[in-house]
């Protein structure tokens, strides 16, 4: 993605190098924001520094339901022995918080109870949204790592970016998940339309989402 986003800006005439403002773990899709000046760049890394300047929200379908089906986990974080993964302590400098709302909740014929979650982060830690599920004891679908069924897709999804300019203009941008949400759900219909009625709509297979 990241090479492909350098040749549009070679092929666009854009004069400088367009700036990475934030990553999405490799498994995850959805939106990534960039800088495409030096201007721009300086000034959302100094309101990021100050939890400003970007509000993101991520999709997420999960095994089990929140016994709290909206709510907000703010807790110490801390890498686990395996170095592999993140956890939630009760003790550590670092703290990660996360915000969550339950869409809905319903039976899949092969993974039993599954959720679709609302995530926001206040926090931009590395593995917070997938920790963050894993210690709801909803691991996000897809994501064995913390402790998700296998899956052909990890179905976590950066769904939406609101962002302020120095112009005080506001943005607010959309992405639906990408059509290989579709191919593992087709086999289940209901699912889909459980996922339509959460809000989620999905695009038809071969379409570049």
């Amino acid at each position: 993605m990241h090479h492909e986003v350098l040749q549009h800006g070679v092929r666009s005439g854009w004069r400088t190098r367009p700036r990475l403002l934030h990553r999405l773990d490799q498994p995850v899709s959805g939106l990534l924001m960039y800088a495409k000046t030096v201007n721009a760049f300086r000034f959302a890394r100094q309101m990021m520094e100050h939890h400003r300047f970007m509000r993101k929200q991520y999709i997420a379908v999960v095994t089990g339901r929140p016994s709290v089906p909206i709510g907000e986990l703010t807790c110490s974080y801390i890498k686990s022995p395996d170095r592999l993964r993140y956890r939630f302590a009760s003790s550590g400098r670092r703290k990660a918080t996360t915000r969550y709302e339950t869409l809905a909740s319903f039976r899949h014929p092969h993974l039993g109870a599954v959720s679709v979650l609302r995530l926001s982060l206040g926090t931009g830690r590395q593995h917070q949204l997938r920790a963050t599920c894993e210690a709801l004891g909803c691991p996000i679908v897809g994501d064995p790592l913390y402790g998700g069924h296998e899956w052909p897709v990890t179905m976590l999804h950066a769904a939406r970016i609101a962002f302020d300019t120095p112009t005080a203009r506001t943005y607010d941008v959309r992405a639906a998940p990408p059509a290989e949400w579709r191919s593992s759900v087709d086999a289940a219909t209901d699912w889909r339309d459980r996922l339509s009625d959460a809000g989620v709509e999905l695009p038809p297979l071969g379409q570049v989402s």
